[in-house]
């Protein structure tokens, strides 16, 4: 099940396009540590892009509604993200939710290797029901949305890099893995919701 709310007002006629999106990890670059990604999802929820031009007169706010899981090695949703029409132009704010505030709908699972410093592999598995947020604003140069063409929206998040800025060695090991959930290694839970919530980068893709 999906809902698109489209708000718009505009005394000119208003070209429209479509969007899509991809969300996904990012690749490895100059790792330091000894954590990298193997697996994991997000289940995003709500996508909402809006533009607010008080030159044109003319307000903009797509609201997008569902159940999405993107896969973060592809990139890819399941099901697939729609494409929706929508007002060519350049957008100002992206906010994307992950879960839900009630928690029923677990936001993100992560599965990744840790190599200690015996060199031993320990997996690592992650599992977060908090509600992630995360929003961007661009007020210089916004995310552009081309006329005649679905422009797609890419969201890296920066999985890698958050996992490796934590330290595993205070973990507790449960049957030869590392957890970390809401009843494990709690202390290390709460910075990954608090790091999540902040690290994304947005690209334009034509």
């Amino acid at each position: 099940m999906s809902a698109a709310v489209l708000f718009a007002c505009s005394e000119e006629e208003i070209q429209e396009t479509g969007y899509t999106m991809r969300v996904q990890a990012g690749e490895v670059t100059g790792k330091t540590q000894s954590v990298s990604l193997t697996n994991g999802w997000v289940n995003v929820t709500e996508v909402e892009l809006e533009d607010e031009n008080e030159i044109d007169s003319l307000e903009v706010e797509i609201d997008i509604e569902g159940l999405y899981q993107f896969d973060l090695i592809t990139g890819n949703s399941t099901p697939a993200f729609p494409s929706y029409m929508m007002p060519a132009g350049t957008y100002t704010e992206l906010e994307v939710q992950m879960g839900d505030d009630d928690s029923s709908t677990q936001s993100v699972h992560l599965e990744a290797d840790y190599s200690d410093t015996a060199g031993n592999v320990v997996p690592l598995i992650v599992d977060i029901m908090e509600e992630i947020e995360l929003e961007i604003e661009d007020e210089v140069n916004g995310i552009q949305v081309q006329p005649n063409q679905i422009s797609t929206l890419n969201v890296v998040m920066g999985i890698n890099a958050i996992l490796n800025t934590i330290d595993l060695s205070t973990a507790t090991q449960t049957n030869g893995q590392i957890l970390i959930n809401a009843q494990s290694n709690t202390s290390l839970y709460t910075q990954l919701v608090e790091l999540l919530n902040v690290e994304i980068e947005v690209e334009d893709d034509d």
